[in-house]
């Protein structure tokens, strides 16, 4: 029971945020499609029909030149099941891996910062940010214990989740060159690539879909740009406000986890890298969601902090959340 207990109580009390951001925001939490917002259509149309490419029409308000479509996003929690109790239940699954193999059955304050993460409501909704969590934290808990077989087919899960699952493979490499399990990745990337040429007909549809989007490398102004309302009022409003503050929450545990990078430097990478790549990449990209992916972190952060970050985090999850219900957040 206790194994078992901590998460299901860690989850339920982040559930009752986001439940309570659910009703402020004038939506039922209990209905499923209140879960649905933004790119959670295209995983429920991969699931419907499979990956499409096609030049943008005009209302889509992109260049005719310019292509859309749902082959610019990983299919696996389309093909599982793209529903919120799904995500509900990945989310419970990843913070029992988090708390038997990360945490060791150790401090409920970081399983509750885990619980109400930044980002944490992606892991409600219809979204696969759950999903891949579940799977690289399982990855990354293989890989610690030199189980580089098991590592293989849980980084090809991980991979095929999420977009920028690829990361995991340079993870084990730079830490300790685990072949295996780097390759595994790669399967995974490989198999949805192929997906997406044999429904599309294009091996670069993925490319061409994400190709609007304007990403350029100006790490520094996209960090900045999402802090700015925190010291701007003329960029300030409830929803960048919140997702402000959530960047800023991320800084902070970033701060509290430096120590503890030596100790554990297979987190220390993940993290890093999944900290990086989106501020390295710019353009549109949705930072509040893509920080929902520094979950691991957790493991890192100080104990004396967390205490103290768990209760900033919680009005920031209730914000960030109604600003989803609202949809003034994609």
């Amino acid at each position: 029971m206790r194994r078992w207990g901590a998460p299901l109580l860690a989850l339920l009390a982040a559930r009752l945020v986001t439940a309570a951001a659910a009703l402020w925001a004038g939506v039922d939490p209990l209905q499923s499609g209140s879960w649905v917002r933004f790119d959670s259509y295209l995983y429920l149309d991969i699931a419907r029909q499979g990956y499409t490419l096609l030049p943008c029409p005009p209302e889509s308000k992109y260049a005719a030149w310019q292509w859309c479509g749902n082959a610019g996003w990983f299919p696996l929690y389309a093909w599982l099941w793209p529903h919120p109790l799904a995500s509900l239940l990945f989310d419970a699954a990843a913070l029992l891996v988090l708390w038997r193999y990360l945490l060791a059955e150790q401090d409920g304050w970081a399983l509750g910062l885990a619980a109400l993460f930044p980002g944490c409501i992606y892991r409600q909704a219809v979204f696969p940010i759950s999903l891949f969590l579940l799977c690289a934290l399982a990855y990354l808990a293989a890989l610690e214990r030199g189980r580089d077989r098991l590592a293989a087919p849980l980084g090809a899960l991980a991979a095929m989740s999420y977009s920028t699952g690829f990361l995991l493979a340079p993870v084990a490499l730079a830490w300790r060159r685990r072949l295996w399990p780097a390759l595994g990745v790669c399967a995974g990337v490989a198999i949805v690539l192929a997906v997406m040429r044999i429904q599309t007909g294009s091996w670069s549809a993925y490319r061409l879909i994400q190709a609007k989007y304007d990403f350029h490398f100006a790490p520094q102004d996209a960090l900045f740009a999402r802090l700015k309302p925190l010291v701007n009022p003329r960029y300030r409003n409830a929803s960048t406000l919140a997702t402000a503050a959530q960047t800023a929450l991320v800084l902070a545990l970033l701060a509290a986890s430096l120590a503890s990078f030596r100790r554990r430097p297979l987190l220390a990478l993940y993290c890093c890298a999944y900290w990086l790549l989106p501020l390295c990449l710019g353009g549109r990209i949705s930072l509040h969601r893509a920080e929902g992916l520094l979950m691991p972190m957790v493991a890192l952060v100080s104990p004396r902090a967390r205490p103290w970050l768990l209760a900033a985090a919680a009005p920031i999850a209730f914000a960030t959340s109604v600003a989803f219900f609202r949809g003034t957040i994609t």
